[in-house]
């Protein structure tokens, strides 16, 4: 079974918080929507693509963005786990997205089936609304179709 796996962990360290008298019983002021910088599924599809040009290191470093150069050891592992898929089930000839489940407006998930020549993977994409836009937080791929259903 092959199943990878990539958290991002955001800010590991220490969160300060400061706190600011107010006016007693003031009503608190609405909180706005964060703008939107772009649709989630273009990353995801940017990154499907390269895959299915036999680009795996490109895709992934565009998926991890800024983050890739920092987190050498860990993009060298998810391109050497795509790359180890690659070789047992063949070249990537196609890509679909089955299914978004969504938590109110800023987290949602998508999967996507990846058709390989000998194989189908399925590829789970999590990703959270911030100030920026939308952030991949998580994604992976199994080959295990009973655990699909």
């Amino acid at each position: 079974m092959l199943r990878v796996r990539y958290w991002n962990k955001l800010l590991g360290g220490v969160f300060f918080v400061a706190f600011a008298q107010t006016q007693a019983f003031a009503e608190p002021a609405p909180i706005a929507a964060p703008a939107v910088a772009s649709a989630p599924d273009a990353q995801i599809r940017t990154f499907l693509a390269a895959l299915l040009a036999g680009k795996v290191a490109e895709g992934v470093d565009g998926l991890l963005g800024a983050s890739a150069a920092q987190k050498q050891e860990e993009r060298n592992n998810l391109v050497s786990q795509i790359n180890a898929a690659v070789t047992t089930y063949g070249p990537i000839i196609a890509y679909e997205k089955v299914r978004t489940d969504t938590l109110g407006s800023m987290a949602l998930r998508e999967y996507y089936f990846v058709q390989h020549r000998d194989m189908v993977v399925r590829w789970e994409f999590e990703m959270v609304r911030t100030g920026m836009g939308w952030e991949i937080d998580y994604f992976g791929f199994d080959d295990q179709p009973k655990s699909w259903f």
